[in-house]
């Protein structure tokens, strides 16, 4: 259990970055090209 609440914190952040991500990524490539 404690390797899962470990992993979890980290999978949080880095799913949030994601999120963040494709937001950003539809309209930076069209802005980029």
């Amino acid at each position: 259990m404690t390797g899962i609440v470990r992993l979890k914190p980290r999978f949080f952040k880095t799913n949030r970055r994601v999120h963040v991500a494709t937001r950003f990524s539809p309209r930076q490539p069209a802005t980029s090209n």
